[in-house]
């Protein structure tokens, strides 16, 4: 994208504006049931924040939003977007979270009433509108093929603090991350199985965003020859 603002420009505003709005009220209509019920059960407040803390959709949506929130803003100011690694990163981490809820927790639960809503904005709708978005509007260059590595961080920490949590007595947020069920062993094969599905997922977006890269460099370069006299 370019910062001058043309209409590919205003549309990927657009686009980036509507995912911070539909993922920031969705959050934030989980944040105030998940307190109401903890303050119902006589839980404090740090306790309440934990517990709302503790799910990688809910994180991974909070990180989305303010992500397309200072996308728009920039664009708003027709300035560059953010860099291709955060887009990229986020792309992988919230596509985790659909595939996960799809293949593996949609059928453990049914949510009624508007959490019906704030639950498939979070697992259907935010994963594929910031594919859309990625797709059309991040910028993807440069992205090195080290850059998968680096993106495992933030679920590797995840994952080693949802273990620490859940030591001091807390409950685990996802059943194929509790020892008490499955036991260690178990658990640590699931999360090191989850970090390949990132790992192998940050390189197809790396090989892809090089594809497209590519091929929109070609289209440039055979517009701007039609246009040789």
């Amino acid at each position: 994208m370019q910062a001058s603002f043309g209409r590919a420009t205003r549309r990927g505003l657009i686009l980036a504006a509507s995912i911070a709005v539909l993922g920031s009220v969705a959050v934030s209509i989980e944040c105030g049931i998940s307190f109401h019920k903890s303050f119902a059960e006589g839980r404090g407040l740090a306790t309440a924040l934990l517990l709302f803390l503790r799910y990688f959709t809910i994180l991974t949506n909070i990180g989305i939003a303010a992500l397309m929130t200072v996308t728009a803003w920039r664009l708003a100011q027709r300035k560059p977007p953010a860099p291709a690694s955060l887009y990229a990163a986020g792309l992988v981490y919230i596509v985790v979270v659909g595939i996960t809820y799809e293949a593996m927790l949609r059928r453990l639960w049914s949510p009624q009433g508007v959490q019906f809503y704030t639950d498939m904005t979070m697992h259907d709708v935010i994963p594929v509108l910031s594919l859309v978005f990625w797709v059309a509007f991040a910028p993807k260059a440069p992205l090195a093929w080290s850059g998968p590595l680096r993106w495992l961080e933030f679920p590797a920490v995840y994952f080693a603090a949802t273990l620490m949590v859940g030591l001091i007595g807390a409950d685990y947020p996802y059943g194929f991350l509790d020892p008490d069920k499955l036991g260690y062993a178990i658990v640590l094969r699931n999360g090191l199985i989850f970090l390949a599905a990132f790992y192998g997922l940050g390189l197809g977006v790396v090989a892809t965003a090089r594809v497209l890269t590519r091929e929109r460099r070609a289209l440039r370069a055979t517009g701007r020859a039609t246009q040789e006299p």
